[in-house]
């Protein structure tokens, strides 16, 4: 139902904005360093930072000529290595990979014609971890900032955009502990203005 409902009202912005000028449509693709935040949980394991690989695509709409809404959909896989002692063994290790699905909604402040601020929050939908690696569900709500650089080339825009980003700030499950993945990275993308 939660998934029917924010389609809904990505469908309903979009046609809304469609009616009005100034929008834009971007693919992207982004690497990220990611950690997982254990909120403070005190115990023998903890995670070993790995990389993500992040893809989607998004859309723009001005409202001013320096500030933008938007949304869009994006991949993101996540390599996690869980670390744990066990005794008489020492160090185990468990890699694995978490698998999300975002929606992002986010306020743009272009400034000096080439820069911007992009910052709000995003809803994860999580589909699986390909092994044990002990990670919550990462569906709930987070929270992502970054600053970039763009080119226009007429109706083309190129971007690149680094981020600051953490997964499930408020989860849609509640479990006894709580960590989320935080990923520190890069996009690069390709737009088209319209």
């Amino acid at each position: 139902m939660k998934i029917k409902l924010i389609i809904f009202a990505l469908v309903l912005l979009s046609t809304q904005a469609y009616s009005q000028s100034k929008n834009s449509i971007s693919i992207f693709y982004g690497v990220a360093a990611n950690n997982v935040n254990i909120h403070g949980d005190i115990g023998d394991y903890g995670y070993k930072s790995k990389s993500s690989t992040i893809i989607g695509f998004g859309y723009t709409h001005n409202l001013t000529n320096s500030f933008a809404l938007e949304t869009g959909l994006q991949y993101s896989s996540n390599k996690l290595i869980l670390s744990y002692i066990v005794p008489d063994r020492g160090e185990i290790l468990s890699p694995g990979r978490a698998k999300l699905i975002t929606v992002p909604i986010y306020g743009k402040y272009s400034f000096l014609k080439y820069l911007y601020v992009n910052a709000g929050l995003l809803v994860d939908f999580d589909f699986g971890a390909d092994n044990d690696t002990g990670i919550n569900d990462q569906k709930g709500i987070g929270a992502e900032i970054g600053v970039g650089g763009k080119y226009d080339f007429g109706k083309v825009t190129v971007f690149i955009n680094p981020f600051l980003l953490e997964h499930r700030l408020i989860g849609f499950k509640n479990y006894g502990r709580t960590n989320s993945i935080e990923n520190a990275g890069v996009k690069f993308g390709v737009g088209y203005n319209f």
